[in-house]
């Protein structure tokens, strides 16, 4: 499982961020309740994915609270 993923997770220490990760990787089925799964070879889904990234603030640290808990 690559770990790179669920290192972000760990030094988000302020709670912030937003994950976009590829639904292939093998730390999506953990992290996908809150992680933005994408499909990399999808253009569209990674444009309007990538659109979200700057939901606002509260469901940011909502979603990384919760990975961080994995």
């Amino acid at each position: 499982m690559n770990l790179v993923a669920k290192e972000y997770c760990a030094c988000r220490i302020d709670n912030d961020g937003v994950l976009i990760l590829s639904q292939f990787a093998g730390a999506a089925e953990q992290l996908k309740p809150d992680a933005l799964l994408v499909n990399p070879y999808d253009v569209e889904q990674m444009a309007t994915r990538s659109s979200r990234r700057s939901a606002w603030r509260g469901e940011r640290m909502t979603r990384m609270k919760r990975m961080r808990c994995v």
